[in-house]
């Protein structure tokens, strides 16, 4: 990758990384001025006293995803598979991994894939009043799926905006974006509301430098980055989309503090494509994402006071997410396989809460969830069993103790049920007719004063993750190739594989088996220092991931490879010569050359990692903040490095505000060099980007390929590219098939923002965002895409 560093990077990238590049977000407040309700359910403290990691975002003036808010948090690494979605990774997991909820109601659903994914993005950050991140396993507190963490939105508050009227414009240059946000608010003594509406649109980005590093021609033409930049014209093709946004919330002031709050959600995107699955690696000619969205509706009922309880809490939801697609191959002759998969969830959740004595809270309560999916595809079996339900029964209780001053307890407990139903009538080949999984999650932490100023922090606290409808009964294409339920490939007589690579081997002859939940335990001890000008944080964790669900590739017999799985064709591969060895193949599709895939419980993963924060206040007009994160693991049996591991990061802050009327920032992100890849991770088009001299023949036979200038024959190519029975980054190719990675490692990079505001009048606010000030040409570990340039941001917010 190219590096284009200003001079103000020059101290973060001697710490981190002697070449580097850059990424982009507006910063996070400072701890010690910034509330959480996420850190502990059922009540709201200062991040700065919080015992678990939390960091709150409120300002939101960050263009395109939702997610980019936490985009320069260390321990958080965010990924984009294409422009326009954006998956934060907590601790080294992400996807369904990461727990998403809005107003305190899950926007998780059954359909939620395993890797980075977009469902985030539906919400817009014009419509959010605070975004909040709880790093480490939150499951006895809010659930299934908190296993590396919890991002938390908080929607605007009517009562907190008595303007009647405002508009918020945001342009941006590196992907000429423009939005527009109109938003109504109205409170008075009996009640209050407010509506909002939000359009974006957003063209086709422009990277550091101008250039793609892992684009389809670079990958199997063996074109520089410079020609293949020309080619594709100085921005990324096809990675222009639309987004547009409604939001409406009422709450009722009744007696005393009682209130009932409705509120609805809508979000939906437009014309966004999967850019990785088309110029950015695998030259496909279709891959569109279409329409995606979600419509959120709840009603809470808060009362204070019931029955000898301090509070009372029940909320009803509705939730449905719509996910489409329309993909086709390499080839004009390839199918279009169009799937509609929508799921719609009833969610019921109670809480109450009470007092006993001087620092003795309980808190107890019920999650309830029921999901109903639907599922059409135009070619083959659909995704998903189409009716099928998903349901989620879960009571849980936590408390806080303060047995005296010193020392604070917090403590939870939750049992989880999970059930996957198949439609009432309806038989789904190899896949039982209901599945059960249950498990207990708890939490137990406390932070002990050692001196007035001195904190010691302690934290033990557990994951737990019941295997979700894709897991249990997805079938059909997805960007890492065609993929079957376990449960399929065990009735064929599976071999579990050692990794999802294509040249994967057996591990010891095991078959695959039916799928069971996975659970992740955790500990972490820290420090804090709290004094008027400064906030020092210094923390460390390691946890224990028992029983992952992970991908894995399927392998068989080559004497017993099967004709047929989930009733579709498959025909087998030519094997490596390790392959051939151990006296197994893999099967593939007519939908995909690659190998099937299917996910499976395999052995355990183990992380450890430290993250440290630093504020100093010296005055009332500036204030310093810095932050480093660096993560470790390895998975067990065997000793490897699991997939995607994010590298060493830190930021640095600096924010200077002379009077009300002027703001300004400058923010330093750097990310260390990742050496550590997976045989998985060298495989990935977004990462390692292997190729064989067969893929570079294949491309010339594609349309995308075919039109494509070389110097010389494709055969030549390729030994100029691939010569046989030579090393070429670390891998002897031995014949045609041998897989070699383009890149070995994923490159360090630095990137500097700045921002000015100026608050022009009571009724009008302007800002200015220099991004990515070096131009630095990037990518986060798994994104598919480089990421944005050098831009420009312009927002305007009017009110009255």
């Amino acid at each position: 990758m190219r590096s284009n560093i200003w001079a103000p990077c020059a101290l973060i990238s001697l710490i981190l990384c002697p070449r580097a590049a850059a990424q982009s977000a507006a910063p996070l407040q400072g701890p010690n001025s910034s509330m959480t309700v996420t850190a502990n359910r059922g009540s709201v403290e200062e991040t700065a006293t919080s015992i678990p990691l939390v960091y709150v975002r409120t300002d939101l003036s960050a263009p395109g995803s939702i997610d980019r808010l936490f985009a320069s948090t260390p321990e958080v690494t965010l990924q984009n598979t294409t422009p326009g979605q954006a998956s934060p990774a907590l601790r080294s997991l992400t996807g369904y991994q990461t727990l998403l909820m809005l107003d305190g109601v899950r926007l998780n659903t059954a359909i939620f894939r395993s890797g980075p994914n977009q469902y985030s993005a539906f919400v817009d950050p014009s419509q959010v009043s605070q975004a909040e991140v709880l790093l480490g396993p939150a499951s006895s507190a809010y659930g299934s799926d908190a296993m590396g963490g919890a991002i938390h939105y908080l929607s605007l508050n009517p009562e907190a905006h008595q303007r009647r009227f405002g508009v918020t414009a945001l342009s941006g240059s590196g992907d000429l974006s423009g939005s527009l946000s109109p938003r109504f608010g109205w409170d008075t003594s009996r009640f209050a509301v407010m509506a909002s509406a939000v359009f974006r649109r957003h063209n086709d980005v422009r990277t550091g430098g101008g250039v793609d590093t892992h684009n389809v021609f670079t990958r199997y033409a063996g074109y520089s980055l410079e020609e293949a930049g020309r080619l594709l014209g100085g921005r990324l093709p096809e990675t222009a989309y639309s987004q547009a946004g409604v939001q409406a919330k009422f709450i009722a002031k009744l007696r005393g503090d009682d209130r009932f709050t409705a509120f609805y959600q809508r979000g939906a995107q437009y014309g966004l494509r999967s850019y990785r699955e088309l110029y950015g690696g695998l030259g496909r000619l279709q891959a569109r994402y279409e329409p995606q969205g979600i419509d959120l509706l709840y009603g809470r009922y808060e009362r204070a006071r019931l029955l000898g309880l301090e509070r009372a809490i029940l909320t009803v939801s509705m939730n449905r997410l719509r996910d489409d697609s329309r993909r086709q191959g390499v080839n004009y002759s390839d199918a279009v396989i169009v799937d509609r998969n929508s799921v719609a969830a009833l969610g019921l959740s109670g809480q109450a809460s009470r007092q006993f004595g001087r620092g003795y809270l309980v808190l107890g309560g019920l999650d309830f969830h029921r999901e109903r999916i639907s599922s059409y595809r135009s070619s083959g079996p659909s995704q998903f069993p189409d009716g099928a339900l998903y349901s989620t029964a879960a009571p849980f209780v936590q408390a806080t103790a303060q047995p005296f001053g010193r020392l604070l307890l917090q403590g939870g407990l939750r049992f989880n049920h999970n059930s996957f139903l198949l439609p009432k009538g309806q038989l789904v080949p190899n896949l039982e007719p209901r599945q059960n999984f249950s498990a207990l999650a708890a939490n137990l932490s406390g932070s002990f004063r050692l001196t007035g100023t001195l904190e010691l922090l302690g934290i033990y606290s557990e994951g737990f993750r019941a295997p979700n409808a894709s897991d249990l009964a997805a079938t059909g294409l997805t960007g890492l190739g065609f993929e079957v339920p376990a449960a399929v490939a065990a009735q064929a007589g599976a071999l579990l594989a050692l990794d999802a690579s294509e040249a994967a081997l057996p591990r010891d002859r095991r078959a695959i088996a039916s799928l069971g939940a996975e659970r992740l335990r955790n500990f972490e001890a820290g420090l804090r220092l709290r004094t008027n000008r400064w906030v020092l944080r210094l923390q460390g964790y390691s946890n224990f991931f028992d029983n992952p669900i992970v991908r894995r590739t399927v392998l068989f017999d080559a004497a017993s490879a099967p004709a047929q799985l989930s009733g579709i064709p498959v025909s087998v591969l030519t094997p490596t010569a390790a392959q051939r060895l151990a006296g197994v193949v893999t099967v593939a599709t007519a939908y995909d050359p690659r190998a099937v895939k299917a996910f499976v419980n395999d052995g355990a993963m183990r992380f450890q990692g430290v993250s440290t924060s630093a504020e100093w206040r010296g005055n009332a007009h500036w204030m310093f903040s810095a932050g480093y994160s660096y993560s470790n693991g390895r998975e067990i049996l065997p000793n490897r490095t699991p997939r995607r591991l994010p590298p060493q990061q830190g930021v640095l802050r600096a924010v200077w505000t002379p009077n009300t009327r002027v703001f300004a920032q400058f923010l330093v992100f750097a990310s260390g060099a990742q050496e550590k890849l997976s045989a998985a991770d060298l495989d990935d088009e977004r990462i390692g980007a292997s190729r064989s001299r067969r893929d570079i023949q294949t491309f010339f036979q594609t349309p995308v390929g075919a039109g494509t200038p070389i110097s010389g024959t494709v055969r030549q190519l390729q030994d100029q590219l691939l010569p046989l029975n030579t090393v070429v980054n670390g891998v002897l190719v031995a014949a045609d098939t041998t897989k070699v990675p383009l890149y070995t490692s994923v490159p360090a990079w630095v990137r500097c923002d700045a921002n000015l505001g100026l608050n022009l009048s009571t009724h009008w606010k302007l800002s200015l965002g220099l991004e990515n000030l070096g131009d630095a040409n990037y990518r986060t570990i798994g994104s598919g895409a480089d990421a944005l340039g050098r831009s420009v941001v312009l927002r305007s917010d009017w009110r009255f």
